[in-house]
């Protein structure tokens, strides 16, 4: 089977896929992080579980004796808010760091609820995501980035502009990430900017895995899919964002 035909029943699958699991489970709980269910599970160590909510990380606690660090903060201001509710219960620290599992905005964006004297700790991780794999002629124009002075990943203010100046709005867009899931806020962004056919590769490249590790959704690479590594020059984000 010629390699556009397998790619394009591969990723009517996967599309046709989620909306039936979605459907068979029912509607989705609110994604919020749980007030008073912060459980102790160390010495210096505590977790607020996810209750195995979509989009609610296990948000972790950390106390020393002079900071405190905050691992995966929750999906934006109001969660945010509520795992700072339950710092202030177990540690009288002023001095706050917070530090991100995935490069995901339930994992990243509560940190806005934070102070400013707050210190994010950065990982480059998945930064390196489009350089260790991708499909042949893709295009790395990432819909997050972090600022030049560090701090959490924030949306990228050009990701449409920069799509714009490469590709019409009329083509077919097929938009993917590690996983799929920050590719689906992509996919969002663009058919909201006027893109007329926007698809998000469900399974990403790497797969959809469940909190264990278990492949949900195959991704592009292990679907037996062309894969090509490095930076090409003009597809990196760094040459596209340069051109008008």
């Amino acid at each position: 089977m010629p390699h556009s035909s397998r790619r394009r029943r591969l990723l009517a699958i996967f599309l046709l896929l989620a909306p039936a699991m979605a459907a068979q489970r029912g509607p989705a709980a609110e994604p919020l992080v749980k007030e008073d269910a912060t459980v102790k599970i160390g010495d210096h160590t505590w977790v607020i579980p996810d209750e195995n909510v979509g989009l609610v990380p296990n948000v972790g606690i950390v106390v020393g004796s002079r900071a405190t660090l905050v691992i995966d903060p929750g999906l934006g201001r109001r969660n945010g808010e509520t795992v700072l509710k339950e710092v202030a219960k177990i540690s009288r620290n002023t001095e706050l760091y917070i530090a991100s599992t995935h490069f995901h905005p339930e994992h990243t964006t509560g940190y806005v609820a934070f102070p400013a004297s707050a210190k994010y700790i950065n990982s480059t991780t998945q930064e390196a995501e489009f350089e260790q794999g991708h499909p042949p002629g893709a295009l790395n124009v990432p819909v997050m980035l972090f600022g030049p002075s560090g701090g959490p990943a924030k949306l990228n203010e050009r990701f449409v502009d920069v799509i714009r100046g490469h590709i019409e709005t009329n083509r077919t867009l097929f938009i993917g990430c590690q996983s799929g899931m920050r590719s689906q806020r992509a996919a969002e962004i663009l058919a909201g900017a006027g893109f007329e056919n926007v698809i998000n590769v469900a399974g990403g490249f790497g797969g959809t895995r469940d909190r264990a590790g278990n492949v949900i959704t195959a991704g592009w690479r292990d679907s037996g899919l062309p894969v090509e590594t490095g930076q090409p020059a003009e597809r990196c984000y760094r040459d596209l964002a340069a051109k008008p």
